[in-house]
């Protein structure tokens, strides 16, 4: 199966996600090596860094899913995220 008939529209490490930040029910993610990003959810701090406009959906599904402290993107990935 595709990863977008799974819904998916990105992945964030090496676990595609859904635009609501959700794992995705795909194959690659029940044989990928990683951790899974909902257990970092509980780390003190977290950088989610990613730039270029191509990502704006999977960055903002990534902020859903994670919740990040610290951001670190381009001048124009910030301010179409701060424009909606």
């Amino acid at each position: 199966m595709r990863r977008s008939q799974a819904g998916a529209i990105g992945d964030i490490p090496c676990r595609f996600i859904d635009p609501d930040g959700r794992i995705v029910d795909h194959d690659v993610n029940r044989r990928v090596v990683s951790a899974d990003p909902r257990s970092l959810r509980s780390a003190r701090k977290i950088v989610l860094a990613s730039g270029g406009w191509h990502k704006i959906p999977v960055f903002r599904a990534s902020m859903k899913l994670l919740s990040p402290h610290v951001i670190v993107t381009d001048e124009q990935v910030g301010e179409r995220l701060l424009d909606n």
